[in-house]
């Protein structure tokens, strides 16, 4: 008896609005700060909360390809400083998901410096290493390097904080701008119907 066939999925083809939906579900749910091991859960429910059938990895790659389109159009309009630029709100969200992935590669980037430079050490003290006398001194050389390492890995951690709160004042900013626009056109809309209904 030969094993069923596998079926094949349908090539489901993005739009603007399926972008824009991608893009507004991948600032709400984040999977850049998330560990290697959640990342992937995370991106699957960012595409099971579409309307269309991809998978996680589908819309990783989508939201990836359009992030750097963004940011090769942003190096392009730079170049040509005198063209006038209008920003959309899918400017908007793509800018703030670039900073996502810059803070996620530069904490990534850190974590693997600040682990070799740590194995790095070590393999240069295991050589050196000979019975000392002195304890005491040898205890507090070691207890200040320690300090001094906290402090410069407190001080990162701390900038990379202060950027991520930047990042989250703009999207709250953004997001009250969007609901004051909102409810703008449902006012007009409303006083527009109100205006009907006495005519």
């Amino acid at each position: 008896m030969d094993p069923p066939a596998k079926k094949r999925k349908t090539q489901v083809r993005f739009d603007a609005e399926t972008d824009l939906d991608l893009v507004k579900e991948v600032l709400a749910q984040n999977p850049y700060n998330k560990g290697f091991s959640k990342k992937r859960a995370v991106w699957d429910s960012d595409a099971a909360s579409l309307n269309i059938d991809v998978d996680g990895r589908r819309c990783r790659q989508r939201c990836a390809l359009l992030s750097n389109a963004y940011a090769q159009k942003q190096k392009e309009m730079h170049k040509a400083s005198s063209v006038e630029e209008t920003i959309t709100e899918m400017d908007e969200l793509l800018s703030e998901i670039l900073e996502l992935r810059e803070h996620d590669t530069m904490l990534r980037t850190s974590d693997q410096d600040e682990g070799a430079a740590i194995r790095k050490e070590e393999m240069k003290t295991v050589g050196d290493r000979k019975p000392h006398n002195n304890l005491q001194a040898t205890m507090i050389a070691y207890m200040s390097e320690r300090d001094v390492k906290s402090r410069e890995f407190e001080d990162r951690r701390l900038t990379l904080e202060e950027r991520r709160l930047e990042i989250e004042e703009r999207k709250a900013a953004h997001e009250a701008e969007r609901f004051a626009l909102e409810k703008q056109e449902r006012l007009a809309l409303i006083k527009d119907r109100d205006f009907k209904d006495i005519a």
